[in-house]
């Protein structure tokens, strides 16, 4: 298995990427809140719950993962030559660890975008579902 060597250029992406994905999220939750202005049946109510609780936990998803990106990324820098030398390549040794971290960051970023953009277009379907509803209903 070839791996590369994760840069502060990845790690910039992923912030942006995370930041966009909460940008998105308080736009759906944006548009939940005007859906529940409309009277929806019951299992609309019940889904429209389960959507407000899949956005909380992805706005604190998204936000520890920033926090770990963030601390993590000072075990990205590289050691100078000389302190390699002195420690008996032992500086080699922690940025191969920091790099595995990062590495499974990157990993778990890129799962939770995948399950962002599956709950994105699930709510995206109920909304649908209930748009005649929300077309019916004349609001205050």
């Amino acid at each position: 298995m070839m791996t590369t060597k994760t840069t502060r250029q990845d790690l910039f992406k992923w912030i942006s990427l995370l930041e966009y994905y909460q940008f998105e999220n308080s736009q759906l939750k944006n548009q939940l809140a005007e859906a529940l202005n409309a009277p929806l049946s019951e299992r609309s109510l019940e889904l429209a719950e389960y959507y407000q609780t899949e956005f909380l936990r992805a706005d604190q998803v998204f936000h520890q993962l920033k926090a770990e990106i963030r601390s993590d990324a000072r075990g990205l820098a590289e050691p100078a030559p000389e302190a390699a030398e002195t420690n008996g390549g032992a500086a080699c040794c922690s940025d191969a660890d920091a790099q595995k971290k990062l590495e499974g960051l990157g990993r778990h970023v890129s799962v939770a975008g995948n399950e962002f953009r599956s709950l994105s277009e699930a709510f995206r379907d109920y909304l649908l579902t209930i748009r005649e509803t929300l077309l019916s209903w004349q609001g205050p």
